[in-house]
C-alpha cells in the first residue's frame, strides 16, 4: 500500500480505499493523577468504522518518519468475532489534533501486540509480543518506508509465566560497541548485548539457535541476577521508595476497592517491572519510562463486567540510566509520573460500550519520541485500560531535574 499525496501535503487515501481518521482536543489538560511536570490529552478512541479496531486502539509505539509521527497502535476489532485477538494498526499524524489510519494490520493475521519502534541505520525495527494459543513469544519486524514490512520470526520464544515473553525494546545506539536489548525476566528488566542486529534477526530463522542462546543467559542469569539487571524491585536502591509506594497502593486498594464482591488480592505485594518504549539518549544517561505492576483486588466470584477476575494496577515510572552500563541506575522520579485515575469507579471509569474488553487501572507506555527546541519535550504514547490511547507531554529538563539521584 502506499500513502496518495494531495497539494496541501495531507494524507488523504491509500490507492482508492477509504482511510480512518481519529481527531483529538485542542487544548492539553493537567490531570490530577500525573506529576506536575505532565500534561496529557486524550486522543484516539475505537474506530468505530474500522472492523479491525472498533473494540480497542492502545499501547501503540510511536516514531517520526520524514517530519510526521508514525504509530503503530494494538487494536481489537469485532472482525474476530468476540474473540479477544490483537494486530498492529498503522497511522500518521497529519496535524496536531488528526491522525489517519490504514484500513487494515500490518504482516499477517497472526495475533500480535504492544509494539515498540526504534530507527537503525536506514529502518525501523519492531519487536513485539505474539500470541500464539498460550506461547506468548516475542516477534521482530520491520520497515524502511511504512509501507512494506519483513517478518523477521520468532526472536525470543515462550519460556514460560516468569520469563521474559513481553516488554523487549531495543536500544538506539549501540552500548560497549555493542547492540543493546531490554528484556523482562519477571519482576525485573535486563539488558543483552548482540554484536549486531543481523544476530538478533538470525535468532528468527534458526529456531535451535535461539533456543540455545537464551538457554544460556537463562542460566547466567540465574547464576548472578543482578549483573545483568538494569530495573528491579529486590534492587538496594528500589527498596525505600518501594515500601513507600507499596503502602500507598495498598492502602488505596483497600479504601477505594474492596467492596462485598471483591476482596484484596491474596498477591498484593507481588510487584513487577516491564520496560515501556524505546529509552531515549540523553546528555545525562538513557531516559526509561517503564511500567510498575502489582496486584490490587480479586472478585470473590466470577469477574464482573471485566475481561479478567484480577484487577491489577500499572503505573508508569521514569528513570535514567548510565550510557555505558544501564544497569547503573542514576536517577528515579521519587513518584510514579503517570497513574490511573481513583476517583471514578469502576463502572463509570471505562465508557460503554467498552467495559467487556477493559483492563482497567492500566496505564501503559509503549512509545516516546523527543522534540527538540528550547525546551526539549517528551511525548508519551499510553495505553489506557487496555481500551483506548491517550498522549502526554514532559519536559525533559523538568523531568531529569526532580529525579532522585542515585
Amino acid at each position: 500500500m502506499k500513502y496518495v499525496e494531495k497539494e496541501s501535503g495531507r494524507i488523504s487515501g491509500i490507492e482508492g480505499e477509504n482511510i480512518l481518521h481519529a481527531r483529538m482536543p485542542d487544548t492539553w489538560e493537567v490531570n490530577k493523577n500525573i506529576s506536575p511536570v505532565i500534561r496529557e490529552r486524550k486522543v484516539i478512541m475505537p474506530l468505530q468504522h474500522n472492523h479491525y479496531a472498533d473494540r480497542a486502539i492502545f499501547n501503540p509505539g510511536i516514531v517520526e518518519h520524514e517530519g510526521k509521527m508514525h504509530i503503530l497502535a494494538r487494536v481489537i476489532g469485532s472482525v474476530d468475532k468476540g474473540k479477544y485477538i490483537s494486530h498492529l494498526l498503522h497511522g500518521v499524524e497529519v496535524n496536531e489534533r488528526e491522525f489517519h489510519f490504514d484500513p487494515k494490520p500490518i504482516l499477517d493475521l497472526t495475533p500480535r501486540e504492544d509494539p515498540r519502534i526504534v530507527k537503525i541505520g536506514d529502518e525501523y525495527l519492531i519487536p513485539h509480543t505474539v500470541v500464539r494459543g498460550k506461547r506468548v513469544e516475542v516477534g521482530l519486524a520491520s520497515t524502511k518506508d511504512f509501507v512494506e514490512y519483513e517478518d523477521h520470526g520468532i526472536i525470543l520464544p515462550h519460556f514460560g509465566e516468569s520469563s521474559f515473553n513481553k516488554d523487549v525494546v531495543i536500544l538506539p545506539e549501540r552500548v560497549k560497541d555493542k547492540v543493546a536489548m531490554f528484556i523482562r525476566i519477571k519482576p525485573g528488566i535486563q539488558v543483552v548485548y548482540f554484536e549486531s542486529i543481523d544476530e538478533i534477526k538470525e535468532l528468527g530463522k534458526e529456531p535451535k539457535l535461539r533456543d540455545e542462546f537464551w538457554s544460556r543467559y537463562i542460566e547466567n542469569y540465574k547464576s548472578d541476577w543482578r549483573r545483568f539487571t538494569v530495573l528491579d524491585p529486590r534492587m538496594s536502591e528500589m527498596r525505600e521508595l518501594e515500601e513507600r509506594w507499596n503502602f500507598k497502593l495498598v492502602e488505596y486498594a483497600q479504601r477505594k476497592l474492596l467492596t462485598e464482591n471483591m476482596e484484596l488480592h491474596p498477591e498484593v505485594n507481588k510487584i513487577w517491572y516491564g520496560s515501556g518504549p524505546t529509552p531515549i539518549k540523553t546528555e545525562h544517561g538513557w531516559l526509561c519510562f517503564p511500567h510498575r505492576g502489582q496486584f490490587l483486588a480479586k472478585f470473590k466470584e466470577g469477574k464482573g463486567d471485566f475481561l479478567n477476575e484480577n484487577l491489577k494496577l500499572y503505573v508508569i515510572l521514569a528513570t535514567l540510566h548510565e550510557l555505558d552500563d544501564p544497569t547503573q541506575l542514576k536517577g528515579i522520579y521519587p513518584i510514579p509520573i503517570l497513574i490511573p485515575n481513583p476517583n471514578f469507579p469502576l463502572d463509570t471509569e471505562i465508557p460503554s460500550p467498552y467495559t467487556r474488553d477493559a483492563i482497567p487501572y492500566v496505564h501503559f507506555c509503549t512509545g516516546a519520541i523527543r522534540r527538540d527546541g528550547n525546551n526539549p519535550e517528551i511525548v508519551l504514547a499510553i495505553g489506557i485500560n487496555d481500551i483506548f490511547t491517550n498522549f502526554a507531554r514532559v519536559s525533559q529538563k523538568a523531568l531529569i531535574d526532580g529525579m532522585k539521584r542515585i
